[in-house]
């Protein structure tokens, strides 16, 4: 199994508004170029989902009116 370099990436863990939920059901992530599993990543919720959907949008519309200049701080 090929090892993530991204240090936000745990294995079985998914990343929601600054924290990392970890869930006992998995699901193996493969890559579509060699067909070779990257990982398991945790098998969210409904409700975990949801969650993750409410904390992206409310990011993205203080993200949006961020000045480009200060994105890239």
């Amino acid at each position: 199994m090929i090892i993530m370099n991204n240090k936000l990436y745990l294995e079985n863990c998914a990343y929601i508004n600054g924290e990392f939920i970890k869930r006992k059901t998995t699901f193996m992530v493969i890559n579509p170029a060699t067909l070779k599993p990257l990982g398991s990543v945790a098998d969210l919720t409904v409700a975990d989902c949801r969650k993750a959907i409410k904390s992206a949008d409310k990011a993205w519309q203080k993200w949006r009116n961020t000045p480009v200049g200060e994105r890239s701080n």
